[in-house]
């Protein structure tokens, strides 16, 4: 990086150890914590940046930007290019004005390789929920500190509409002055929340269920003039639907708007949520898992992005590669502890070569059996470096 070039994000005249808000723009944590681990992840970021070609400074304004998505998505960005310029020296961004948002080019000047980018997250009414708690919380940390030495952990059972934080803290301040002090609660060997001393705040068309969670001897927190006396977030429930979400969002991208021509196309999406698990997706591109009942064999339904049923073996979303899953995407952020997982679609009619792209894993055609052992994961490597 060039000394005399301004940084993307300056390191903060004031400083500021403590941890981020629930409801506060992600994108603080690179401009105004002075944390150990924000510092790390302010030269990561700036490093990167100063490696890519934003002439018109779009992409910078958008990773400053203090919308979540908007910045989330510029990060999504800056690691796909870091991760295809540690594998071609020619990437090119936005190659005339229109996707797909990388092209890689060999040696030769020959286009190697599209990768569009998408981003994926939390699902809208799980995120309402969380706003609506992290909005309370961010209230709460304000105006009460945890000398006390209980943390709080509270659930909004019924909103009609938001809770006066005022009141809510006046609740909490006269209940934990009724608690004794930590040291002389008497818990279980193993404890559960049920165990915990628990109250009610009840307002009009609000009801919120507390539990006060008791500090070891000596705890920091009791002092600590940043510590957080609530530090967990919304409980959300529902159905986990990160398949039928990922479908969609891969998609969208596959369709036939990007002129990928001749070369394979992969679409790398980073994922920005709670609750997904490698089987979720899986089945989201190869299909869900059945039994064949007359074979008895575990089979996948022809209902995953990438298709796979014998009857139809042109498959679909063809001219989709393969996807990539960046996941470990929140701070510290540091690209080399983030999990880069690519998954290969078996009927793609330009297969993804499996130099083209910095991966941790990669899962794939494994066999030349049946269909129940022909897709796994096939290799695993070292971080990426």
């Amino acid at each position: 990086m060039d000394v005399n070039e301004p940084l993307l994000f300056a390191e903060p005249t004031r400083e500021r150890n403590g941890a981020l808000g629930w409801v506060e723009p992600q994108v603080h944590w690179f401009t105004e914590s002075t944390r150990e681990l924000a510092i790390e992840s302010r030269a990561n970021v700036n490093q990167l940046y100063s490696e890519f070609p934003d002439s018109d400074g779009a992409l910078g304004a958008r990773l400053r930007s203090e919308i979540d998505s908007n910045h989330l998505q510029a990060l999504d960005e800056l690691l796909v290019s870091h991760l295809l310029r540690g594998r071609w020296e020619d990437v090119r961004y936005e190659e005339g004005g229109k996707g797909p948002d990388f092209r890689a080019y060999g040696p030769d000047g020959v286009y190697a390789a599209g990768v569009e980018v998408a981003s994926l997250f939390e699902r809208e009414d799980w995120s309402a929920e969380q706003l609506r708690h992290g909005r309370l919380a961010d209230l709460v940390n304000r105006d009460l500190l945890p000398t006390a030495g209980y943390f709080v952990d509270f659930r909004i059972e019924k909103a009609d509409r938001d809770p006066s934080p005022r009141k809510f803290v006046r609740f909490l301040e006269g209940r934990l002055n009724e608690l004794p002090d930590p040291g002389e609660l008497q818990l279980p060997p193993r404890a559960g929340r049920s165990d915990l001393p628990s109250a009610t705040y009840v307002e009009d068309g609000v009801h919120i269920g507390v539990s006060f969670m008791p500090m070891s001897p000596g705890a920091p927190a009791r002092t600590d003039p940043d510590a957080r006396i609530v530090g967990t977030g919304a409980m959300v429930g529902g159905e986990v639907n990160t398949v039928e979400r990922l479908r969609d969002r891969v998609s969208a991208k596959a369709g036939g708007r990007y002129a990928i021509d001749e070369a394979p196309f992969l679409v790398a999406v980073g994922l920005h949520q709670v609750f997904e698990s490698d089987h979720e997706i899986v089945t989201a591109l190869y299909g869900t898992e059945a039994v064949d009942l007359r074979s008895e064999k575990l089979i996948r339904r022809n209902d995953g992005i990438f298709g796979w049923d014998s009857r139809r073996p042109e498959g679909r979303n063809r001219r989709v590669s393969g996807v990539a899953i960046l996941r470990r995407l929140h701070p510290p952020w540091d690209p080399d502890q983030i999990d880069v997982a690519v998954l290969t679609n078996p009927l793609a009619a330009r297969p993804w070569p499996s130099d083209h792209l910095r991966a941790t894993r990669r899962f794939g055609e494994v066999g030349d059996d049946d269909r129940s052992t022909q897709l796994g994961w096939i290799e695993e490597t070292s971080p990426l470096q």
